[in-house]
């Protein structure tokens, strides 16, 4: 069975619920964002993604597509995706040089 949330299909199958975990991911924060969150949080450096309202709507619209998933998949993803934020490239906007400066 296919069920379509925007650009996204999706089949109820555990790479699948995977896959739509991480799209979620990648339109909801960039690299750059991702870099300054974890899933609990670490001391004052962090912001912790858990207890968070985006949090809760990101795992509803994943219960809602894979309704006979109990989500390990789903945030075991999550946690790995904003674990591993500093390996992936932080694109720079074009018309934004605050961020970078080059010499």
């Amino acid at each position: 069975m296919l069920y379509y949330y925007g650009r996204l299909e999706v089949s109820t199958h555990a790479s699948e619920e995977t896959k739509a975990t991480r799209w979620l991911l990648q339109t909801l924060f960039t690299n750059k964002l991702a870099r300054t969150i974890s899933w609990e949080g670490t001391k004052e450096t962090k912001i912790a993604l858990k207890p968070t309202k985006i949090c809760k709507l990101m795992l509803c619209i994943l219960k809602k597509t894979f309704s006979k998933s109990n989500l390990i998949m789903a945030t075991g993803q999550i946690q790995r995706w904003f674990n591993t934020s500093s390996q992936r490239k932080v694109e720079s906007s074009s018309g934004d040089s605050s961020d970078e400066t080059t010499e």
